[in-house]
């Protein structure tokens, strides 16, 4: 009972805080570069992406949502987000708490991982703005991978959907956001032998930025549970888009978005304070010994090489960072954790990390994705 009424005064003061939020202008401030970025012939895909679980990469991809209103075309926004048929009902609503209620009802908002951070609402709370002016056609919901197949297939599912929400609509333009390991257009070998989502969109038509910032903190899961830990800088020292492959710490962006901010962490929108809850996504964390938690926790922690940036600040100190792995089940033809099939409860086997060199990678799997496309 205690829960449920801590649950029920949160919902009340984070609606008071939409409210207030949902009365205010958007403010959309400017990025540099981004006259570069739209007068790119043939640009039907911008593919930001992040590290889940800050509140500054939310507000500047608003930002560059609504630079583009001036080209005259449908803009479609993309979020790693599977409730489609929910994000529809907000977005569509006369009466925005209700359908928010309905929203925050729905068993992803109730993960740990930066895809529902109280950022993530916002943003919502903004695109509804920007699709009730005009200014946006549509959102659509692209984690749509399936239990049970591999991560290969769930990187191409990623790409099928929005591949058919540009379709729907002619000389869209389609701009998502989502972790950073899905929006890189090489593989990473540490990650696995598989092409990834943005390898799926056609190349010519595609531009992926990797979001960098001065370090800071993000909201994520780790062996001592799902808080606020610690991040080293990426290099994002200036608020700008870069369009040149050699301005991203790795292969396989073709530039970079940067806030020029240091990142603070946004908590879940139903978890405001610190959890040891089960966590639900793979991050990255400051460098510490390898560990691999009790049999009951989904998590197996290991640390990474030195990060070889090309744009970052500080001293080889301050570029140790760790991946974390959500445990999964092995099944047939898996041979690795990254072709292993979408973790599920509620218990699996710890398969050890493998050793990356690189900055923040984030893959976010679902438990339960929304079946979405064939």
């Amino acid at each position: 009972m205690k829960c449920m009424c801590d649950l029920a005064n949160f919902l009340a003061a984070f609606w008071a805080l939409l409210s207030v939020h949902a009365g205010e202008p958007l403010g959309c401030k400017p990025i540099a570069g981004t006259e570069q970025l739209w007068s790119k012939p043939a640009l039907r895909f911008v593919v930001a992406g992040e590290m889940h679980g800050t509140n500054e990469t939310p507000a500047i991809f608003k930002d560059l949502v609504c630079s583009a209103d001036g080209l005259k075309r449908p803009i479609i926004v993309g979020v790693e987000l599977r409730e489609q048929v929910a994000i529809d009902r907000f977005m569509a609503s006369t009466n925005r708490d209700l359908a928010a209620d309905a929203l925050l009802s729905k068993g992803e908002w109730h993960d740990s991982d930066g895809r529902t951070s109280q950022a993530m609402l916002m943003l919502l709370e903004d695109l509804r703005a920007l699709k009730l002016g005009g200014a946006v056609s549509g959102i659509v919901a692209f984690s749509v991978w399936r239990l049970g197949e591999t991560a290969a297939k769930g990187e191409k599912r990623m790409a099928s959907a929005l591949l058919a929400a540009a379709r729907r609509h002619p000389n869209a333009l389609v701009i998502a956001l989502t972790g950073n390991v899905h929006a890189c257009k090489k593989m990473l070998p540490g990650v696995g032998s598989y092409p990834l989502m943005a390898s799926f969109l056609p190349s010519a038509e595609t531009v992926s930025l990797f979001v960098t910032d001065r370090g800071g903190e993000a909201w994520n899961c780790q062996g001592d549970g799902c808080r606020s830990h610690k991040l080293s800088s990426s290099g994002g020292l200036q608020r700008e888009i870069k369009l040149s492959p050699s301005a991203s710490p790795l292969p396989g962006y073709d530039g970079v978005l940067s806030t020029g901010l240091h990142a603070t962490a946004s908590p879940p929108a139903l978890h405001p304070t610190p959890t040891s809850g089960t966590p639900h996504s793979r991050d990255t964390f400051p460098s510490r010994p390898a560990t691999c938690p009790t049999p009951s926790a989904q998590w197996c922690v290991g640390p990474s090489a030195h990060q070889a940036f090309t744009n970052s600040s500080g001293g080889n100190e301050n570029r140790n960072r760790e991946f974390v792995f959500p445990t999964r089940r092995i099944g047939p033809g898996s041979d690795s954790p990254s072709a292993a099939s979408i973790f599920s409860r509620p218990s699996a086997v710890c398969v050890t990390a493998r050793i990356v060199t690189g900055p923040t990678f984030t893959l976010n799997s679902t438990d339960t994705p929304d079946p979405g496309l064939p």
